[in-house]
């Protein structure tokens, strides 16, 4: 499956047109889904166990120590994971992350994510070389020391508005092209689940005017058991010791972040560039 989502990928990236890309992508999309239902109600009702799917875990590299876009690397993978039923531990230096889920869901995000990162980091770095950036201004704390009394140095901390720094600008980017496109996915997620639920009703009807019997294998019934299989699976397997939250910032630089958020709100999804392979060294040293 995950090899004719990868032609789906493919196809879409040499469409002629935006809306043919789009096309291909919503059946790439589409087929994740279906396939990720279809195949946990195979494992409930399936005689042949070789066909059965058993959670497993993969390993990403994410890149170097102290790499200040490893944090937003980190960020869209979890957007891509959570809505294809995965979960991730990440180190703590940010430089790995640990997935858990199924071997197709696993592939799938990992494929989906290498190529939507390496577009963003892409538009990240055109919207830097355009320099609008560098006449903006946002609310920080800033600190400076000084000598003070008995040699001894001082460190003083003063809020105000200053100019936005390259790094500051190109996180808050990031960070609103990483929410648009979280959405989006949140988004299309739920419409597939309602369209599979919406057909999975109407076979039920046919189904019970002919024979009286209603199925217990519908998509909500179905992922909420997939997810507690997988969940399952990642407390008896983890190590960490604590969860993570989201990326956290204490400014943001309001004029980046909202380019950010309307380049990732229009961005042909499909439109992302293939690695070839485990991403692994997505973006630059900044």
């Amino acid at each position: 499956m995950i090899e004719k989502i990868s032609k789906l990928l493919a196809a879409a990236d040499g469409a002629k047109t935006p809306e043919e890309s789009e096309a291909f992508y919503a059946k790439a999309q589409a087929l994740c889904t279906v396939h990720a239902i279809s195949l946990a109600q195979a494992r409930q009702a399936s005689v042949d166990r070789r066909r059965i799917e058993r959670p497993t875990t993969r390993w990403i590299s994410i890149g170097p120590k102290k790499r200040h876009v490893n944090r937003a690397l980190i960020t869209m993978l979890f957007e891509v994971a959570r809505v294809n039923d995965v979960i991730m531990d990440i180190r703590t230096d940010n430089t790995s992350c640990t997935l858990y889920g199924l071997p197709s869901d696993l592939a799938l995000v990992e494929e989906l994510w290498s190529r939507i990162a390496t577009t963003m980091i892409r538009f990240a770095d055109t919207y830097m070389a355009a320099g609008q950036w560098r006449d903006e201004v946002m609310w920080r704390t800033r600190s400076s020391s000084a000598s003070g009394p008995h040699s001894r140095r001082r460190t003083t901390r003063q809020e105000g508005w200053y100019p936005v720094t390259a790094q500051a600008a190109r996180a808050s980017y990031l960070d609103g092209f990483i929410r648009a496109l979280g959405t989006r996915l949140q988004a299309e997620r739920a419409a597939q689940i309602s369209r599979s639920e919406a057909a999975e009703h109407f076979h039920e009807e046919t189904a019970a005017e002919t024979s009286g019997a209603q199925s217990d294998s519908g998509a909500a019934l179905v992922l909420a058991r997939k997810s507690e299989e997988i969940r399952s699976f990642y407390e008896e397997t983890t190590t960490a010791r604590g969860s993570w939250r989201g990326a956290r910032r204490s400014g943001q630089a309001q004029r980046s972040h909202e380019q950010g958020r309307a380049d990732g709100a229009r961005m042909p999804l499909s439109s992302a560039t293939p690695v070839g392979g485990p991403a692994r060294q997505l973006g630059r040293g900044s």
